[in-house]
């Protein structure tokens, strides 16, 4: 499925953890990996090439570790900005995930994402899994874990049913072989009286049960939710509630300028979420 991915890193005591998300990658049959660390033309200035070389050096060390799990590594240090070239790099090199880390901060809960993983899932025209790494508050040094470790043990889909929704809705009928549980969730932004938003509410509803039936051929346990209200507060509040491992999410398929400045569902459950989360996006844009 994620055959080709580039993993994005700065080899720091954080997004070192990131290599570990391979072992599961692995096994939906990962072959090859692009090791990027980009090198920032705003503060390396002048010394951008030197720093560069620095950066290859250090990614062939981390390299080993994944190399020696079977797949092939290859290291790119691009200088430019970090959102860009990660994104650049991607569709160039024809990667089919991005992995990219989001560090939760104690005093911070509700402001999880950095401003290059922000602009690299509203950009990115390739899916892309936020992984989620936090302190591990069990021990006193700056420590750090992923936040779920078996990430495809119990998946939450989003869909609104949208064109958008649909590459996400593929993705997770695929991973859903994996897990142990998949929950289907809808929300409807809805006002207004109860007779008039029934028959949307009424098909939406009917949309759920055919979705179920579906994951139900690959998974034992699903269970569907529809809710009213705020998508990103519904979705981010039901992963919690069934404990779930991976929220998957679609997006439009071709960022840009407008949707740099302009927010969205898919962007709003990643800058809040306590999971890791996958955005795919739709293959129509």
């Amino acid at each position: 499925m994620f055959g080709k991915v580039l993993l994005a890193t700065d080899l720091s005591p954080a997004y070192d953890k990131l290599t570990k998300c391979i072992v599961e990658l692995k096994e939906l049959g990962t072959e090859e990996i692009i090791l990027v660390w980009v090198v920032n033309v705003e503060t390396a200035g002048l010394s951008a090439a030197d720093v560069r070389e620095h950066h290859i050096k250090k990614l062939e060390a981390e390299g080993k570790g994944l190399e020696r799990m079977g797949v092939s590594v290859t290291y790119e240090a691009p200088i430019g900005i970090p959102s860009q070239e990660i994104g650049r790099m991607a569709q160039e090199k024809d990667v089919d995930l991005i992995v990219i880390g989001s560090r939760g901060e104690r005093k911070m809960r509700n402001m999880f994402l950095g401003s290059t993983t922000s602009n690299v899932i509203r950009l990115s025209s390739v899916p892309t899994l936020v992984e989620r790494i936090d302190l591990d508050e069990h021990l006193d040094n700056e420590s750090y874990m992923l936040v779920c470790k078996r990430k495809f043990k119990s998946i939450l889909i989003a869909t609104d049913f949208s064109e958008n929704a649909r590459e996400a809705e593929r993705a997770a009928l695929e991973l859903s072989k994996k897990a142990d549980k998949v929950v289907v969730v809808s929300v409807a932004e809805t006002v207004g009286s109860e007779e008039k938003r029934s028959p949307a509410v009424a098909k939406d509803k009917e949309r759920l049960e055919k979705l179920k039936h579906q994951f139900g051929n690959h998974c034992d346990e699903v269970v569907i939710r529809f809710e009213e209200g705020i998508a990103s507060e519904n979705i981010n509040r039901i992963a919690a509630d069934e404990d779930i491992t991976l929220i998957i999410i679609g997006k439009k398929g071709k960022g840009g300028f407008k949707e740099l400045l302009l927010g969205s569902t898919a962007e709003a459950v990643a800058r809040r979420s306590q999971k890791p989360i996958l955005l795919v996006p739709s293959k129509d844009n």
